[in-house]
């Protein structure tokens, strides 16, 4: 197996699966009754809002205004919780960090490559403290494309780090689960490995340090 120069690794659904407004998930809080509501309207009903958001064309405060007047609450509450939730994210898998530790110290990087919001870089990189377990971040909002905005041998999203670092697709990994390993192989020679679970990305990272 080749050893990479970089590891790109998603995080939604890969290094963790929390939720935005997640709380309200909780029967006990405040504002369940609009945990469904707000889920309809923005993730299914307006998905071209959440995408547009991923893109960096609106920014939290954007969204929560919008989400305000569909659910009839104060925009600023709704931001506040949605930051609330970005900062206590958690990993699926304790053991991730102390693994991506041990391959850093091989001298691989490991890259969070992220189809995301501006709440990453805001909320989520400081309230988890992620500078101190990843080499960089890669967030679709700030190159405004996501990882699925290819052509065949080019992409956006990962465009300005590869000429940064002067390297090629075949000189990195890409660990997610939603990925298709032949289309991104095919497309960009970008090499995949798709995970579906928290010990898939656990075995998938251990080749690494073997």
């Amino acid at each position: 197996m080749q050893t990479p120069h970089t590891i790109f690794i998603d995080w939604y659904k890969t290094l963790s699966s929390s939720l935005f407004w997640g709380q309200w998930a909780d029967p006990d809080h405040v504002r369940h009754s609009y945990d469904a509501k707000l889920a309809q309207w923005l993730f299914k009903e307006n998905r071209f809002i959440t995408n547009d958001w991923m893109r960096g064309k609106f920014s939290s405060e954007d969204i929560s205004t919008r989400l305000g007047k569909a659910l009839g609450v104060d925009p600023h509450i709704i931001l506040n919780d949605l930051e609330e939730s970005c900062r206590k994210m958690t990993f699926n898998d304790s053991r991730f960090l102390k693994i991506i530790s041990n391959i850093r110290n091989k001298g691989i990087r490991v890259v969070i490559a992220t189809d995301n919001m501006d709440t990453f870089r805001r909320y989520t990189l400081p309230g988890l403290k992620l500078d101190r377990y990843f080499d960089d971040f890669l967030i679709s909002c700030e190159v405004g494309s996501l990882k699925e905005d290819f052509r065949k041998g080019n992409s956006d999203f990962f465009a300005n780090y590869l000429k940064c670092h002067n390297i090629e697709f075949k000189d990195t990994v890409l660990i997610d689960d939603a990925a298709d390993p032949e289309e991104y192989q095919c497309s960009l020679g970008l090499p995949v490995i798709k995970i579906s679970t928290a010990a898939s990305v656990v075995f998938a990272l251990e080749k690494y340090v073997r």
